[in-house]
């Protein structure tokens, strides 16, 4: 018997051009074991709540456009102290699904400009012609993630300052990692 990945604990919810005739909407709220399948996926100490709120709609061509919030209470490990603390996570999201281009459409493509201000580019739906709304508002989760968290005791740990706080930058506890190399350099020469 093969042991669960996180993913396959985790719910979906697909929706299909064909079948949408009007908007569906849908909310998630996770369940202990689903709750520890997301924070195990992501890397995180515990995620003690998480509730998606999605909009699917049908747009031109067989497209489907969904919408949604992501509202999530986190667990993080400080990298710097390793101490966990709470976070937070609100966010909304949107994106357009387009069927896949048939073989004749995809040969006459042609290089086109990416203009990165612009809008994303929309995804494709799979091969029923479905989309994940449940997968995209994990996706967006992950995007709101800190990547390199920090407990809020972590600056004065770590003896980052990044504020101009008066200290002299000549005291020995105060020095760039640059200086002490520049000074070990020039010990070791003499």
């Amino acid at each position: 018997m093969r042991a669960q990945t996180p993913d396959a604990a985790l719910p979906v919810w697909t929706v299909r051009a064909d079948e949408l005739r009007s908007p569906a909407r849908k909310t998630l709220e996770l369940a202990p074991d689903q709750l520890a399948a997301l924070a195990e996926r992501f890397g995180l100490e515990a995620v003690e709540s998480f509730r998606a709120r999605l909009e699917a709609t049908r747009g031109a061509k067989g497209a489907i456009n969904i919408a949604g919030t992501v509202e999530a209470s986190i667990t993080y490990r400080c990298g710097v102290t390793l101490q966990t603390f709470p976070a937070s996570i609100s966010e909304e999201f949107s994106q357009r699904f387009v069927p896949e281009p048939s073989e004749g459409r995809a040969a006459k493509a042609e290089a086109v400009d990416i203009d990165p201000l612009a809008d994303d580019e929309p995804d494709h739906l799979d091969a029923n012609g479905a989309a994940n709304g449940a997968e995209l508002a994990y996706q967006h989760f992950a995007m709101a993630l800190e990547p390199y968290p920090r407990h809020p005791d972590a600056l004065e740990a770590s003896g980052d300052h990044t504020e101009d706080d008066g200290a002299d930058d000549a005291e020995p506890g105060n020095a760039s990692p640059f200086a002490a190399l520049e000074q070990l350099k020039s010990t070791l020469k003499s």
